[in-house]
């Protein structure tokens, strides 16, 4: 039928169905149209970071034989369907010798191929004549004669996909057939005709007329031989977006072809020759992509380069910092983000007045890169002995020639070096050696590596985070990623331990859990989050600062009944919170009288309408946590709610409910890359936290 006919022609249609139990897919993964594993398109990177080609990286899919008890009576169809359904023919194990050696003949390769890939080749190669088997080999009995245009005419008018496909790699070929292709329904042969290299602007132009997918965007921003001509055209050609569905959230963030004409102009950016006056225009773009593309174009002027110094994204200063052609690295070194001067201090050719400025940088993660390079000279390194933070101070002890010596958190008196804030901590090269070998560290888990990576991309500390993870065991775990900001929290068990480093002094009450907050280089926050039913009142008078009680029960005694989820107490400052549940509203009434309740309670804490577009988001009537704080002088202006179980794609959705475009879009890639690196499909819940002038979504999931 029609179905079936599609997923013979239609890769993404095909590998939709890979999973499905639709009698269909049944039959596709019985026939062998899955025989190949699918993996993840990825950059190559030199060790500059600068993007060299792009090939297979981790499997996403893995290969599925044919099914060899697939009687050939239902495969026999299949072989007036076209070059692929003749493929899949030729390589089936119950397929017929006779129609093997029909198949052998076959006018296309790839069906030929087929059968010399074919386990039981040699018994095939058998029953058929030496000519046969020396062309199924490669070795043609007769020469290669190129095909008249006559003939590519007819193959671009009647041909299957294959065929059309195969007809736009002729070594040469019309400018008129070209136009016919150009125009063709199936995307595959388009984005085989944007390969060529003698590609027209007649043609170009032909295909930027029709709907075009990100990847024969992407093919004709890449094409070397693209007329300058239709550069203007390209760079406005918004990608054709696919349908929402299941996994849109997570195959649109994970994609490696652009899903916007930003990322279009960005492949623009990237390319090698373009014209000088392109590079200007692209580097005043207002998406940062585009700008970031500029700032890694190694082909950029050196003073375009610099004018991108005071951009305010941070990841294009992260690009220009990358860029071989950057030099102005005195200029970059001070700069306030950790992530650019992370990348920064890892360039081969740092000048050591740049050195000097990024040993003494804010963010330990800096300044341990500065002290295990081995240019770093001595007097730096003797410095970095002294810093705050153990990880630093060990890099800079093996660099000096010590074994490595594991020392501990504590806490010590301060001093001042070179005007920055250290800590004082005796120098780890002992004067006695040890008496055995230090065991060698493990190998860090994928999980705990792509922690690190995000955590070193956020300027947060990596060994303080992954001691806890490791302390209670990252099954343990549940993490709080800010969307909008870059906040990681941690809810985990009351380990001893942990206990005893964090919140010393402290009383533990039973069913208690200890929440650690982290945002950049900030001191961390640490509190205790109590569960187990209670009142709203008990909970009240067990958090609140001393005083506040009564004022905190007499805003939330206006909420409609509830449950208390859980009360948080903080130890690091004087603060509490409430969290009250409400189950889902069915009836029209119950939900105007909660939405009522609501608004009087945002009202009083003087927040603005933000809370409503979120919650219309969020779809009203649905079960929500709200959140309230207090402190010594009052109630927050702060309110938090929390929904349920969801994923990826709903909390976009949400996010867009909070701030405008662009910060949607700059969220959505901060998600993908913690989505990506963690391998999290689906969240525990999603919190959105509105305050006065700012407002934030925290992802929850398990590690």
């Amino acid at each position: 039928g029609p179905d079936l006919e599609r997923a013979l022609t239609d890769d993404d249609y095909r590998e939709s169905l890979v999973n499905s139990l639709l009698p269909l897919a049944r039959f596709l993964r019985r026939a062998g149209a899955y025989y190949q594993a699918v993996y993840e398109e990825i950059d190559y990177a030199d060790w500059n970071g600068a993007i060299v080609g792009r090939g297979p990286g981790r499997e996403i899919r893995a290969a599925i034989s044919p099914d060899p008890e697939l009687p050939y009576t239902e495969l026999a169809p299949l072989l007036e369907l076209g070059t692929f359904a003749r493929e899949l023919v030729a390589r089936h194990p119950t397929t017929p010798l006779a129609v093997l050696t029909k198949l052998a003949n076959d006018e296309h390769w790839m069906v030929r191929n087929a059968i010399t890939s074919r386990p039981d080749a040699t018994a095939v190669f058998a029953t058929l004549s030496p000519e046969v088997v020396a062309r199924l080999k490669g070795a043609p009995a007769v020469p290669y004669t190129p095909p008249t245009y006559e003939e590519l005419r007819a193959k671009v008018l009647t041909g299957d996909q294959a065929t059309r496909c195969s007809v736009t790699r002729a070594a040469s070929l019309p400018e008129d057939l070209m136009l016919l292709l150009a125009a063709d329904p199936d995307h595959d042969v388009r984005r085989h005709l944007a390969c060529r290299e003698d590609i027209t602007t007649a043609v170009t132009e032909a295909l930027l007329a029709q709907a075009c997918d990100g990847r024969l965007l992407q093919t004709l921003a890449t094409n070397a031989s693209l007329p300058t001509a239709t550069l203007a055209a390209l760079a406005q050609k918004e990608p054709l977006q696919e349908d929402r569905g299941p996994g849109w959230f997570t195959r649109r963030t994970s994609s490696p072809w652009p899903t916007s004409a930003a990322g279009v102009r960005a492949l623009l950016a990237a390319r090698s020759g373009l014209p000088s006056d392109w590079l200007e225009t692209f580097a005043r773009d207002a998406d940062w992509q585009v700008r970031a593309a500029v700032a890694a174009n190694p082909e950029a002027p050196e003073a375009l380069l610099d004018s991108l110094l005071d951009d305010q994204q941070s990841l294009v200063r992260v690009a220009l910092a990358k860029n071989p052609r950057f030099t102005s690295f005195e200029l970059l070194a001070t700069d306030p983000e950790p992530a650019v001067c992370a990348a920064l201090a890892r360039r081969a050719d740092l000048a050591p007045n740049a050195l000097e400025l990024l040993a003494r940088d804010a963010n330990a993660g800096v300044r341990a890169i500065i002290a295990s390079r081995k240019d770093t000279p001595r007097a730096l390194l003797e410095i970095l002995l002294e810093d705050s933070q153990a990880h630093v101070r060990q890099t800079a002890n093996t660099a000096l020639g010590a074994k490595p010596v594991s020392v501990p958190f504590n806490r010590v008196p301060a001093l001042q070096i070179r005007g920055v804030q250290l800590t004082h901590a005796p120098s780890s090269r002992a004067a006695k050696p040890a008496p055995a070998a230090a065991p060698a560290p493990a190998k860090p888990s994928s999980t705990e590596s792509g922690l690190g990576k995000v955590l070193e991309q956020w300027g947060i500390a990596v060994e303080p985070v992954l001691h806890v993870v490791n302390t209670v065991g990252p099954s343990n775990v549940l993490i709080g990623a800010g969307t909008l900001t870059q906040e990681l929290q941690l809810l985990v068990p009351t380990h001893g331990d942990l206990r005893s480093s964090l919140t010393p002094r402290t009383s533990i009450p039973e069913r208690s859990m200890l929440l650690i907050k982290y945002r950049g280089s900030a001191p961390r926050c640490v509190a205790l989050v109590i569960g187990g039913s209670t009142t709203q009142r008990a909970a009240i008078v067990e958090v609140s600062p001393h005083g506040n009680a009564d004022a905190w029960h007499a805003v939330l005694d206006g909420l409609p009944p509830s449950s208390i989820e859980n009360r948080t107490r903080y130890v690091s400052e004087a603060r509490g919170a409430v969290t009250c549940s409400f189950a889902a509203r069915t009836d029209v009434e119950s939900e105007a009288t909660f939405s009522a309740a609501l608004e009087d309670l945002a009202r009083r804490l003087g927040l603005d309408q933000t809370w409503r577009a979120v919650y219309a988001e969020a779809g009203a009537g649905t079960g929500v946590s709200v959140t309230t704080e207090c402190t010594p002088s009052g109630l927050s202006r702060q309110l938090s709610l929390r929904f349920g179980s969801t994923n990826w794609d709903r909390a976009i959705d949400l996010v867009g409910a909070l701030v405008d475009k662009p910060a949607t879009r700059d969220a959505a890639v901060r998600m993908g890359t913690i989505a990506g690196r963690l391998g999290v499909e689906e969240l525990r819940n999603v919190e959105v936290v509105l305050s006065a002038g700012a407002a934030d979504l925290i992802a929850w999931f398990p590690l």
